[in-house]
């Protein structure tokens, strides 16, 4: 029996997408979404008056997929919390007090959570971990990338992602920065981004010796790949009984 998901920004650009993918898969129905903007209509869908719609568009849904924005995401997470469904979150830019309510709603349900739905960029966060513990102080880190320019947030949760790995592979002892004035320390990662064109996304993480560099780059061609990920982690979420945030490393046991 196939089951049923409900889409989180279902008349967004990557909603779009995952809906076609739903669609043409053979385990999943988009069967309701939500979204604030007024559009192509799924199955039950419902803008922003959720507590007139809420039994019909949650009742019966086996996953909720995320791709919107975070106050999107903040309306949509207390209902699937009440109706016990598990959430894919690939939504990006929360503050830290969102932050907070998503860990909060994941005392009751699973939530699986990532900045990137991607499995070559997980595996290029874990290459680049591993380059930052070959390539210990002195030698200075520093990340950069480019996404669309309707692209909201900066940096990108990816950019935050590699930051997290860079500092993992040097044992914890690098500290994080997002702008460029001033003289750089010498354990900072400076961060910076570009908004242009229709990059789906390039990251570029550049070790740097006295005389000598490496550049490790990453870039995304199809937005497709995001959703398809999305559906991947979906069908893992339903899988699992705890509730707590899970990320790729669960899906793939590292």
């Amino acid at each position: 029996m196939k089951k049923n998901a409900f889409v989180v920004g279902c008349n967004g650009k990557m909603g779009r997408i995952v809906r076609t993918l739903i669609a043409e898969s053979s385990d999943m129905d988009a069967t309701a979404g939500f979204d604030q903007v007024q559009g192509g209509v799924i199955g039950t869908y419902c803008a922003n008056d959720l507590s007139s719609c809420a039994d019909a568009i949650f009742n019966g849904r086996d996953v909720v997929i995320d791709f919107s924005r975070p106050d999107a995401t903040m309306k949509i997470l207390p209902y699937a919390v009440q109706y016990r469904i598990p959430m894919v979150i690939a939504t990006t830019g929360f503050t830290d007090d969102q932050e907070a309510t998503i860990r909060g709603a994941a005392r009751s349900i699973p939530i699986f959570k990532s900045s990137n739905m991607a499995l070559s960029t997980k595996r290029f966060i874990s290459l680049v971990k591993y380059a930052a513990s070959l390539f210990p102080a002195p030698y200075e880190i520093a990340i950069h990338e480019d996404h669309h320019s309707e692209k909201k947030d900066a940096p990108s949760g990816t950019a935050k992602m590699l930051f997290d790995a860079v500092n993992e592979g040097r044992s914890g002892t690098l500290v994080y920065r997002f702008d460029s004035n001033g003289k750089k320390a010498e354990n900072e990662v400076w961060v910076s981004s570009g908004r242009v064109g229709s990059f789906r996304g390039d990251h570029i993480v550049t070790i740097a010796g006295e005389n000598d560099y490496v550049k490790l780059k990453h870039s995304i061609n199809d937005r497709a790949l995001f959703a398809e990920g999305a559906l991947d982690a979906a069908r893992f979420i339903m899988q699992q009984t705890e509730p707590r945030i899970y990320t790729m490393a669960d899906m793939f046991n590292e």
